[in-house]
């Protein structure tokens, strides 16, 4: 009980007396009519781009959006401890407890004397370098209150912190930059900032990362980058970010026009209180059938579960979260240590990849890439599953830990074959979420060149369409000598059909062409499956080899 006595008659004493005096800092501490401006440090080095000196486009309008006197949430283990605690980290000058103690007066007075003394316990805690009570001074320079207006002490301060590795600071001085608010205006300086604080993790910046890649401010513009910042904030949950992204998905604005999906993104922010996507919702369910909206409710609390279940993710995994897919084509292993050929035109802007084999979804990074014959290499690893147990595809599929054995195909050094040979290809021409179901068609080589006599195609005679883009084309005896070049009739002039769902001559690559490929690559060409010496396998032994080493490319 004298222990309990004495602890409490030291913290009602400590709390009625000013803090305690500290060591001198290595600037000077501020006055209150207005500190002396802290040194001035240079801004970091970025690449020169046409836009550093110009005048902005994006305006700040007072105060700045979402930034305006925040609570404060601190992540020091001093938030949850006791005020004998925070009082006796107070007497050591812990820059932790400092800040701590003046949130909490801060927070519970309105009294002038009162808010002077939290005030003085926060620029304690500001002057000997802790970042965030250096950014809480900033911001309030920047909005005025118990402060004098003064922008360029915001900046200062704002940059101290940003420094330091505070990501909430970086998306303030990316604000303060945009603004021209105690610095030069600058959208390069803006964005660059901007791109820090949601490499750190921050959402907001994550979302006004993907806004300014949509106009192209301080950044090259890119709707495609600007989606994938959306996704990424609204898989940490960000309502700003599903409003955006719902957006797209309404207009087709980055992605495909998706009327279900947008209505799923506003139901998702709108639940959050997000005005403007409740309003957006309520446009968007008038022109859906009650299936419709029906199908969008129900994704909506897939993804929240998903959420709740998982937090938010280290990485994107737009497969895991069940979002969208935006294209599927095919292709084959060539090595069994996970590299897959197939073909690049449809990877170009894509957020993430996925291979589906017989034994679930890996997600697969590229490579290299050749552009004039439009091919990609992509690596999986096998061994860990991309889908998470428990997730929403996890019940659909198998879950193993280690991925089987893989089993290569080999591609041909040279072509060599007769006019009128027989080949088949095995390919996914639709994605079917339930059931991972490769397709056999059989054909024969028409043509020894393909479009205008181009020497590096085979014309193939065979029933296909375009998601069997980057699948194989196989000899009877298990060889591949071609690969299935399929581009959009608005992007490329490889392809070249008299019906979709009928036979068709289409164009192969041939496989020699492929070679090239891997000659910067010796983990790659040191380990390409030898094609068979003596070429008697029988087709249905050929078949069967193949549709082990096909895989479905899923992008999003």
């Amino acid at each position: 009980m004298l222990l309990v006595c004495v602890i409490s008659c030291s913290v009602i004493s400590c709390l009625a007396q000013e803090p305690a005096p500290a060591p001198a800092p290595v600037e000077p501490a501020p006055a209150p009519a207005g500190p002396p401006p802290i040194p001035v440090e240079p801004t970091p080095a970025i690449e020169t781009t046409p836009e550093t000196n110009t005048p902005t486009v994006e305006t700040i309008t007072e105060p700045i959006p979402d930034q305006r006197l925040q609570l404060w949430h601190t992540n020091s283990v001093f938030h949850s401890l006791h005020i004998a605690n925070v009082i006796l980290g107070c007497d050591t000058n812990n820059p932790e407890a400092l800040f701590e103690m003046g949130l909490r007066i801060y927070g519970s007075t309105r009294e002038k004397k009162e808010i002077k003394r939290a005030i003085d316990y926060i620029e304690k805690a500001a002057y000997v370098g802790y970042p965030e009570a250096q950014l809480w001074v900033a911001e309030h320079y920047e909005s005025g209150k118990n402060y004098p207006k003064n922008y360029r002490q915001s900046y200062l301060w704002c940059k101290k912190a940003a420094d330091l590795g505070q990501p909430r600071a970086q998306y303030f001085l990316s604000l303060l930059y945009i603004a021209g608010r105690g610095v030069s205006g600058s959208s390069a300086q803006s964005a660059y900032w901007c791109s820090v604080s949601a490499d750190n993790k921050y959402p907001p910046a994550m979302t006004r990362l993907g806004t300014l890649y949509q106009q192209g401010l301080g950044v090259p513009q890119s709707k495609r980058e600007a989606i994938q910042w959306f996704l990424r904030g609204s898989m940490y949950n960000d309502s700003d970010a599903q409003y955006h992204l719902g957006l797209c998905y309404d207009k087709g604005d980055g992605v495909r026009e998706n009327a279900v999906e947008a209505y799923k993104w506003m139901n998702i922010s709108a639940s959050q209180g997000n005005a403007q996507a409740l309003s957006m919702r309520q446009k968007i369910e008038k022109h859906l059938s009650q299936s419709q909206i029906q199908e969008g409710q129900e994704l909506s609390l897939q993804f929240s579960q998903f959420i709740q279940s998982y937090g938010p993710p280290d990485d994107l995994d737009p497969l895991a979260a069940n979002l969208p897919i935006e294209n599927t084509v095919s292709g084959f292993f060539i090595t069994a240590d996970g590299h897959i050929l197939t073909s690049w035109q449809p990877l170009i802007n894509h957020t993430a990849i996925y291979a589906r084999t017989a034994y679930g979804y890996f997600k697969a990074e590229v490579v290299i890439a050749d552009t004039h014959n439009n091919l990609a290499l992509l690596k999986i690893d096998n061994r860990i599953r991309s889908v998470l147990s428990g997730s929403i595809l996890a019940k659909e599929q198998p879950v193993p830990t280690v991925g089987p054995p893989i089993k290569p195909l080999a591609l041909a050094p040279e072509a060599t074959f007769v006019m009128g040979d027989p080949v088949f290809t095995l390919g996914f021409p639709e994605y079917d979420r339930l059931s991972w179901l490769p397709k056999l068609s059989e054909g024969n080589i028409k043509g020894a060149a393909g479009i205008r006599g181009d020497p590096r195609f085979l014309k193939i005679g065979i029933l296909i369409n375009s998601q069997n883009t980057g699948a194989p084309i196989i000899t009877a005896s298990g060889e591949v000598v071609g690969i299935l070049n399929i581009e959009d009739q608005g992007v490329g002039a490889l392809l070249k059909t008299q019906r979709i769902s009928d036979v068709a001559y289409r164009n192969a690559l041939r496989s020699q062409y492929a070679m090239p490929l891997f000659e910067t690559l010796p983990e790659v060409k040191n380990k390409l499956k030898a094609p068979p010496e003596i070429k008697e396998q029988k087709f249905d032994a050929s078949v069967a080899e193949a549709t082990e080493a096909v895989v479905q490319i899923i992008i999003y």
